[in-house]
């Protein structure tokens, strides 16, 4: 009799290349169930680090998505946003700019290069 296939699709095991690459974003949650979150593996989301996480994401994510931009000066919104995106996302590199409704769930995990335009998608 053989062993039946294994059709989990959590990886079995933490990703050290992936934990090496978070070490340098912005906001990452400390602890072992992040760690085998963005490793693939399964994980717990209800631990207090991920859920505190997850309400700051949103609430950034309400901050960059709701700007007033009456209040700023039309030459200013993208150098705003950007301030905004960088406090939301691990990375933003020079004149990145994503165009609202932007909702990410942890936002960390989020790494944009030079340069880069993320037009809006359509809401169902």
């Amino acid at each position: 009799m053989s062993t039946p296939p294994n059709y989990s699709l959590a990886a079995p095991a933490k990703r050290p290349e992936i934990l090496a690459l978070a070490q340098d974003l912005n906001g990452t949650p400390a602890g072992e169930e992040y760690e085998k979150m963005i490793s693939g593996m399964m994980y717990d989301p209800t631990v207090p680090a991920l859920l505190e996480a997850r309400h700051l994401a949103r609430g950034l994510a309400a901050a960059y998505n709701n700007l007033d931009t009456t209040t700023v000066p039309f030459e200013k919104i993208g150098e705003v946003r950007l301030q905004l995106l960088r406090k939301l996302v691990g990375k933003a590199g020079h004149k990145t700019f994503v165009e609202p409704p932007f909702r990410p769930d942890y936002g960390c995990n989020i790494s944009f290069g030079r340069e880069v335009f993320v037009n809006f998608g359509r809401l169902s």
